[in-house]
């Protein structure tokens, strides 16, 4: 009964918290040896303290003072220093310093280009700061999509035959014992030729007008049809559980201007994934024959209307293989969505780019159905940038900068695909009033910005 009482009157000792954890550099190279600074413990001090270096959250073995040389395969690699205190009443408590990135510079800011003085031809680069200081900048300037041969001087002084260029400005940094960093781009600046009344220039180079007699195919040149419900090319229902049969007759010049792509419950005589087929429509696509890299992509478009369809004028990176699995398989290819409705959402278009990462886009709103009349879809597209506008509107955009680490497969040659998909996972079922469908496409026009843009006959 006695033991019962001098049990309660018991207190549990508890572990003591530290007022500072221990602290290590912020930045360090290879070669370099580190000191941590200990731990400040609250009264009263440990009476033993154990050290273990830690290096991606693993015990390094052997280092269990508070110095450390960082080896080469430390590299790109995080280090913390954990110390173990005991103290008199026979408690421990851990704490577990800052980690530090062994050969990390660390960049704050992006570089930035501007004009000097009044000539409009000199431009200087301003740089972010870097840290150690010691980090060297290795500077280079882009003349459109092109390095320019030996232009390594923060500033850069253009020639007339650079008026009419973009140009971009971009750094790394460099240190003995550290790791190189990526290079950082500016915004670009525009060299204006001053007869040609400033920047943002526009040149059509690469039009389609289908203005060919009713019934003509799209030209072959440039255009090839695909054929099916995917399954031949290992994508069945084209990825998205899509029930139609894309079909060559179903894409075809209507005599007044424009390229119609036609979807028809006239499928019986085709057989899908899921059985009998219950479309057939169209769908063409540039691969393999004509690409694109950077400029203004437009097309002038009247949607398909109806709950079900899903009309789309996109682009695909043009290294996509068909057959899943393989290293260019999408999303890595990357995707721009330009023009993207469905039949239940007739007043939304969306602008997408899809990416192993990131498949989130903008949306556009009419004020009524946008299959009520024609309208024009575009992308303005440069190095590490993508804007989306619709009838001349931009609503969108994106940059390699907000994708961080992510990967940005933007920078590379794309084609064009257009098609009229029937059903399918995102748009559902196709309404059983709905018996036939039209995408009508009056022009495609491709443009160079500022003499950046490119079109790649293969």
């Amino acid at each position: 009964m006695g033991l019962g009482n001098a049990q309660a009157g018991l207190t549990a000792a508890k572990p003591l918290r530290y007022l500072t954890a221990p602290s290590i550099p912020t930045t360090a190279g290879a070669g370099m040896t580190i000191k941590a600074t200990a731990t400040k413990w609250s009264s009263p001090a440990p009476v033993k303290r154990q050290y273990q270096w830690l290096l991606s959250g693993r015990p390094i073995s052997g280092k269990t003072t508070t110095s450390l040389k960082l080896a080469t395969s430390y590299l790109g690699k995080r280090i913390n220093l954990r110390e173990t205190a005991t103290f008199k009443n026979r408690t421990t408590s851990v704490a577990t310093s800052n980690g530090l990135i062994v050969g990390q510079i660390k960049v704050t800011g992006s570089p930035s280009i501007e004009f000097v003085g009044d000539s409009g031809t000199v431009m200087k680069i301003t740089l972010p700061t870097a840290s150690p200081t010691g980090a060297k900048a290795i500077i280079a300037w882009q003349r459109g999509l092109d390095d320019v041969a030996g232009a390594t001087n923060p500033t850069f002084t253009a020639t007339e035959d650079d008026y009419g260029i973009t140009f971009t400005g971009s750094v790394r940094y460099s240190l003995k014992g550290y790791q190189t960093t990526e290079a950082l781009y500016s915004q670009q600046l525009f060299v204006a030729d001053p007869n040609s009344g400033g920047p943002g220039i526009k040149s059509l180079v690469w039009q389609q007008d289908f203005n060919e007699s009713a019934g003509t195919r799209a030209d072959s040149s440039i255009w090839t049809p695909d054929i099916g419900d995917g399954t031949s090319v290992g994508n069945v229902g084209w990825g998205n559980q899509e029930r139609q049969y894309y079909t060559a007759d179903s894409v075809a010049t209507d005599g007044s201007g424009s390229l119609v792509l036609s979807a028809s419950r006239d499928a019986s005589q085709y057989n899908c994934y899921y059985g009998t087929c219950e479309w057939k429509s169209g769908k063409i696509t540039t691969k393999g024959k004509l690409g694109f890299k950077y400029g203004r992509i437009e097309a002038r478009i009247k949607n398909a209307t109806g709950k079900g369809t899903w009309p789309a004028f996109w682009m695909l990176g043009a290294n996509y293989r068909e057959a899943p699995g393989q290293s260019a398989d999408w999303p890595y290819c990357g995707e721009i969505d330009i023009m993207e409705t469905t039949g239940d959402n007739p007043m939304t278009n969306f602008g997408t780019p899809h990416s192993p990462d990131f498949h989130t886009g903008g949306q556009y709103q009419f004020t009524e159905p946008s299959a009520n009349e024609y309208h024009d879809y575009a992308i303005e597209w440069t190095r590490n940038h993508i804007a989306w506008l619709v009838d001349d509107v931009k609503y969108y955009e994106v940059s390699a900068a907000m994708y961080g680490n992510n990967y940005y497969p933007f920078n590379n040659e794309f084609y064009l695909l257009l098609d009229l998909a029937m059903g399918g996972a995102w748009p559902g079922n196709v309404a059983s009033n709905v018996q036939s469908a039209k995408l009508s496409v009056d022009w495609i026009r491709f443009y160079t910005i500022d003499g950046v843009g490119q079109v790649i006959t293969h």
